[in-house]
């Protein structure tokens, strides 16, 4: 059976930083749209560091990062870009509701007023997001994303990341004490005590590799719903002399 590297698993890199918006197109669409495109980028960001630090958790030698005397000289290098990886792809999942957010956010000027754009995203929550695309009306997008949110692959993402937040560490197999009950008996019984979840290897790899190709078929779709569509003529004055006209006339009460 051949293993495969997980660079070689992972492939390339989607091409999702291509969206950023340019000047052009800050004339062609309104705020809102702007910004969903905007944050695509950020997914983008998100998405190659979470993929590095997966690929990363491959090497076998890390050099000058470990100490050569130590038992397991590797499994704490290890276990750290494990968990760099998954704060990364957790990262991705909250962006790409902003992303969603932005699209349904206010198409006025104000929305690129110096401040406003992190307010807006302060108030994003996968609830309050739920909240406003059924607002919008856009049952696609909503029953879109609570399919990926129910899946297993979310799962075995999520739930490790909202544990890490909340018991603050995992145990690294090799690294000290973890035993579920102390080497004492009363009456027979041997006295429990309080141990942290292990951090499996090869467990966390398979979920994490799996997740990578989930989240990208995934925001995918959330690309395609967002994204203008232009058609065969994508630079169009026409189409921009609208938005000029509403900038010309909200500069000109600022």
């Amino acid at each position: 059976m051949i293993h495969l590297k997980i660079e070689e698993r992972l492939g390339p890199l989607p091409d999702w930083y291509g969206y950023d918006p340019d000047g052009f197109e800050y004339l062609l669409h309104t705020p809102n749209i702007c910004a969903a495109l905007f944050k695509i980028g950020d997914v983008f960001h998100a998405y190659a560091n979470a993929r590095a630090a997966l690929v990363f958790s491959d090497q076998h030698d890390y050099g000058t990062l470990i100490d050569k005397d130590s038992k397991e000289p590797s499994a704490f290098v290890k276990s750290m870009f494990l968990q760099q990886a998954l704060f990364g792809y957790n990262s991705c999942i909250d962006l790409s509701w902003q992303v969603a957010w932005l699209y349904y956010e206010t198409q006025e000027l104000d929305l690129l007023e110096p401040g406003e754009y992190e307010k807006s995203l302060n108030k994003c929550n996968l609830e309050t997001l739920n909240g406003r695309l059924i607002l919008a009306k856009d049952y696609k997008m909503k029953d879109y994303i609570l399919q990926f949110t129910g899946s297993e692959a979310y799962q075995k993402i999520r739930e490790p990341y909202n544990y890490f937040k909340h018991r603050g560490s995992f145990h690294i197999p090799g690294l000290g004490y973890n035993e579920k009950e102390l080497p004492i008996s009363i009456n027979g019984e041997k006295l429990k005590c309080f141990y942290r979840r292990e951090l499996i290897f090869e467990e966390w790899v398979e979920n994490l590799v799996s997740f990578h190709d989930v989240f990208r078929n995934y925001f995918e779709g959330i690309i395609n719903m967002v994204v203008p569509k232009y058609g065969e003529n994508p630079v169009n004055m026409n189409r921009a002399f609208p938005n000029i006209k509403k900038i010309i006339e909200y500069k000109a009460i600022k």
